[in-house]
């Protein structure tokens, strides 16, 4: 198919569809969500174990590096059973057996294929934001002074303060860094698991090719539709946040309430996030005629 004669999905039509699911499952994709980000922080926490066991040593680190590789592999065969879970309320099937587990009962090899493929696209995310910052460090060092005070104590004395807020802006900005090396590396891969979902036969090459033509001149349509459908939970959160910090010690119950809105309101964008990806592969096939069929994907 011509690429000039694709069409764009209707930001609309998908925010209908992701309303309609959403509402009626929105306890389920809460709590399925809450439980993946439990484990995530557990099994990713335990990847740093090796290192604080061998007090910071070269051997520590490796075997960090080795430990947290193995967990990532670990977590995105988690995350391809959200999808999965997702994709199916989506399209009104039942869900698969093992739910947010049945990537670890595929049969076939591609989820763990993919799985270490996107470990491998995690690293090079990493070694590129740790070139960046180096590069930039002398610059990001220079903006440590806006933190200083925020960490100046009388227990601490200046030399201190100033080497933890150096440390603390470094942090900061690699984390920065990370988010936004790692969605423009990630994004064309975005389709992976839902082109395994479409077809039981397509194998990782294949997937990812199908991931790259959906997405292909799509980067800031699909990233629009993402802000499009989570930017009023944004906005509240961010008044739920600003609240409570202002309320935090005068009024305690008002407090727990905001807390808890804020919770609600950041899973429910996660949630969101997660239901975008099969409702706009899905209706990109849709408008385009391509579901059922493959039709010359690779070819424009």
């Amino acid at each position: 198919m011509d690429k000039e004669k694709l069409k764009n999905p209707e930001y609309k039509r998908m925010y209908q569809v992701l309303r309609e699911r959403l509402a009626r499952n929105i306890a389920r994709s809460v709590l399925l969500l809450l439980l993946f980000n439990v484990m995530l922080s557990f099994l990713l926490t335990s990847g740093f174990s090796p290192a604080m066991l061998f007090n910071g040593s070269a051997i520590g680190y490796v075997i960090s590096f080795v430990f947290t590789s193995l967990i990532l592999i670990v977590v995105f065969t988690l995350a391809y059973g959200i999808v999965a879970d997702f994709t199916n309320i989506v399209l009104g099937k039942k869900n698969s057996s093992g739910g947010i587990f049945c990537g670890f009962f595929e049969k076939s090899k591609r989820i763990f294929y993919s799985s270490v493929f996107f470990t491998l696209v995690v690293v090079f995310v990493a070694f590129v934001s740790a070139v960046l910052l180096f590069i930039f460090k002398e610059k990001i060092i220079s903006c440590s002074s806006f933190f200083a005070e925020a960490f100046s104590n009388e227990n601490l004395n200046q030399l201190d303060s100033e080497k933890i807020a150096k440390a603390f802006t470094l942090a900061l900005f690699y984390t920065a860094i990370f988010f936004f090396v790692f969605v423009f590396c990630f994004l064309p891969f975005i389709f992976v698991w839902n082109a395994f979902l479409e077809n039981k036969k397509i194998d990782l090459k294949d997937a990812i090719k199908k991931s790259l033509f959906v997405i292909r001149g799509r980067y800031f349509h699909y990233l629009g539709f993402v802000i499009f459908v989570c930017l009023k939970n944004f906005a509240v959160l961010f008044v739920a946040v600003f609240l409570n910090a202002v309320l935090s010690g005068k009024n305690n119950f008002i407090s727990l309430l905001l807390g808890f809105y804020a919770f609600l309101q950041y899973y429910t964008i996660l949630a969101k996030i997660y239901y975008c990806i099969p409702i706009y592969y899905f209706s990109f096939l849709s408008v385009n005629g391509m579901i059922g069929g493959d039709k010359n994907e690779g070819s424009s």
